[in-house]
């Protein structure tokens, strides 16, 4: 059962991350290599908040949950003000290149500072240790409190998927498709180009820091909140996810990430092909879904559009005089 949990949450973490990196990258066409650095920064704030505030909030139960998402999305939020009023004078691949520095920087940092009373001090690479479901130490090692459960990781996937739906809607959303379709012609017709590239890359900052704090909370996943899994690697995982679904589709992000939660686990029914288990070579097989993927459908599954496009183009489609 917990199985099947760990999977449902790691879903919901998805969809949060890919969400908040479609803001930036699909909406506003900003490319941006460094997310999984908002990430990490959110897990730790959120998980050191735990940590050092026990048990001093103790009393406070899964309040101490709400507490580290404040803590993880002011974190990244102040990080990302740091980060994006230099770097966003940048563009295309220069701009790139500055958020993969940043993410570098980030994982490097984490992997060799030693917090005081945190888990493994002396081993920093090590990171947050997690598995029960209050704070405590057992055996010298400090664990953090496991309140984000499935259900609630899905709530808030949930509650993201309605907010980047609001907001692609509204009219920071136009100027965002604006800015990425043509950035001469945004600043044409009056719209604050810094200004919303600002709020865009503030927007998913904040949104993937949250992650972190529900990422460090919870219960089921098997992954430690450590450097190493806040590298390259998860940054583009989540762009596979964003482009996979549609860069500026909300709902192409669902898709894409249950496609990717779920389909190593059906993998792993699959049976053995030539002495290969097919499960072993997910990332074999996720570029070979891509490279379809890009050639039968360039656009990603949705395009820009919240259905697909043959059903788009039907409910376009306007009866004849």
């Amino acid at each position: 059962m917990n199985f099947w949990l760990n999977i449902l949450a790691d879903f919901g973490i998805y969809v949060i991350l890919a969400l908040s990196l479609n803001v930036i990258c699909g909406l506003t066409g900003l490319l941006q290599l460094g997310h999984a650095g908002f990430f990490a920064v959110g897990a730790y704030a959120a998980g050191l908040l735990a940590i050092y505030s026990y048990p001093a909030t103790c009393f406070l139960g899964a309040g101490n949950l709400v507490l580290g998402c404040l803590a993880a999305a002011g974190a990244a939020a102040v990080l990302a003000a740091l980060i994006g009023l230099p770097c966003l004078r940048l563009r295309g691949d220069y701009l790139a290149i500055a958020s993969l520095g940043f993410g570098e920087i980030v994982r490097h940092v984490l992997n060799n500072v030693e917090f005081p009373i945190c888990a493994f001090a002396d081993r920093p690479p090590l990171g947050l240790a997690k598995g029960i479901s209050l704070v405590s130490t057992v055996s010298g090692v400090t664990y953090v409190a496991n309140y984000a459960s499935w259900w609630v990781i899905l709530i808030a996937a949930a509650l993201t998927y309605l907010l980047m739906l609001n907001v692609k809607r509204s009219y920071l959303g136009r100027a965002m498709m604006c800015i990425r379709e043509d950035e001469i012609a945004a600043r044409t017709m009056g719209v604050n180009v810094p200004g919303v590239k600002m709020t865009a890359f503030l927007l998913g900052a904040v949104v993937a820091g949250i992650a972190g704090a529900l990422f460090v909370h919870n219960p089921y996943s098997g992954l430690r909140a450590a450097p190493g899994t806040f590298d390259l690697l998860k940054t583009v995982e989540i762009l596979l996810i964003v482009v996979l679904g549609g860069l500026g589709s909300m709902t192409g992000s669902l898709v894409a990430a249950a496609l990717l939660a779920f389909l190593p686990q059906l993998l792993r029914f699959l049976p053995t092909v030539a002495g290969i288990q097919l499960a072993q070579h997910k990332q074999l097989l996720y570029a070979l879904l891509l490279i379809v993927l890009i050639r039968l459908v360039p656009n990603g599954l949705l395009g820009l559009h919240e259905c697909p496009a043959a059903l788009w183009q039907l409910l376009r489609r306007r009866p004849a005089p």
